[in-house]
């Protein structure tokens, strides 16, 4: 590319208006023995572990929220965790997380929850978490 403005014009900018910032700088350890558990809204990072296949939900946040779900601990290889999450946009309702360190940053704008990045901390070459 010839010019800066060649490579800016290959991204698409969005404007978020203000500065966005995390609701906490607190960290969430939910143990997952049961199913349809509501994530906490007002912490950051939300780690999950769980023993068995299990199902969350992910509310609405609040206007320029972030939020990060990381996946730190599972009993068995086939195990994952399900998080439910109806205000994703368009046909997207869940987020699967199936490898330990699988990690989601959203943030909640225009009625949405938005994917920043979906990564596997303990190994990036691992395409999850997956949404769908």
């Amino acid at each position: 590319m010839d010019s800066v403005n060649e490579l800016n014009s290959a991204f698409t900018k969005i404007n978020l208006g203000t500065p966005y910032y995390p609701i906490s700088g607190s960290q969430e350890n939910i143990g997952l023995d049961d199913d349809n558990i509501d994530i906490s809204r007002t912490i950051f990072h939300s780690k999950l572990s769980t023993e068995k296949q299990v199902r969350l939900n992910l509310d609405d946040g609040y206007n320029l929220q972030l939020k990060k779900l990381t996946l730190v601990y599972k009993e068995h290889e086939d195990d994952c965790v399900i998080v439910h999450c109806l205000s994703l946009p368009q046909e997207f309702t869940r987020i699967v997380f199936s490898n330990i360190g699988d990690s989601v940053l959203l943030i909640f704008t225009n009625n949405h929850w938005y994917v920043l990045e979906t990564l596997n901390i303990k190994n990036p070459e691992l395409c999850s978490p997956t949404v769908s």
